[in-house]
């Protein structure tokens, strides 16, 4: 009785950190969007940007991360009941699964797909910051040039946000001197976990505290957050057959 209490208090414990890294998360970006908002009223009333506006210092992740952020603009994400993947998506069913979650569980899931960048803009971005992306990557900028679930549970930044904390070195993930082998390029539940790719190899890593996960792929990382979501937040007395069979596949 005593081993079943102290497991549950874990689990308990567990889900209460998550729940609170999720409420940072969206903190953080309801302060960035407030910031781009005040931004842009100052561009049209003056014609220049407001230098003065900051974030409050308790909202801020990181000073080089907010300065790298700030130029960039915010779009609307695509409602998920209004995405159509396409036929020959690379990771179809991965983003099919992950849209279902959202729409049969909306109170424990929420997915924003960002607008696409076209092939010009990512052969651009490529070009100015000399970063290839796999092909698995620029497939999926394609689909979506940013893409967030839950508030952070797992996010992966637009090329725009990408771009900008490179070129401003921003690298809280790596010793000072491995730096320019890695590029953030999102991040996992907030609070310090990164997901960063390796340059030379096109890998995806998830970097908590000092210790990293090869993931390779975007597909694995899709795979792990839908396994996530579901066995966490959206499981309850009966499975739901459709994310199962798609689970069992995977194993």
């Amino acid at each position: 009785m005593g081993f079943l209490l102290f497991v549950i208090a874990i689990i308990v414990i567990g889900v209460a950190t998550i729940k609170q890294k999720r409420k940072n998360r969206e903190k953080f970006h309801l302060a960035w969007q407030e910031l781009l908002n005040a931004q842009n009223d100052s561009e049209e009333s003056t014609g220049t940007v407001d230098d003065t506006v900051i974030f409050p210092k308790a909202e801020m992740e990181d000073t080089a991360k907010t300065a790298a952020t700030r130029s960039c603009v915010m779009r609307e994400p695509r409602n998920a009941d209004e995405i159509i993947v396409p036929l020959d998506f690379l990771l179809r069913e991965e983003m099919e699964t992950l849209l279902y979650l959202a729409k049969q569980y909306p109170d424990e899931v929420t997915v924003d797909v960002y607008p696409p960048a076209d092939r010009t803009e990512i052969a651009a971005f490529e070009e100015r910051t000399g970063i290839r992306l796999t092909q698995e990557l620029k497939t999926f900028y394609q689909f979506a040039n940013g893409l967030t679930v839950c508030n952070g549970t797992l996010e992966l930044e637009s090329l725009e946000v990408i771009e900008n904390l490179y070129k401003t070195g921003y690298c809280d993930w790596k010793e000072e001197g491995d730096a320019d082998d890695y590029v953030m390029i999102g991040s996992v539940i907030g609070d310090g976990e990164y997901l960063i790719m390796e340059k030379k190899t096109g890998h995806i890593f998830w970097h908590d505290e000092g210790e990293m996960t090869d993931y390779e792929t975007v597909r694995n990382l899709l795979d792990w957050v839908i396994d996530f979501e579901y066995d966490g937040y959206c499981r309850h007395e009966a499975e739901d057959e459709r994310i199962k069979a798609y689970l069992d596949r995977r194993i």
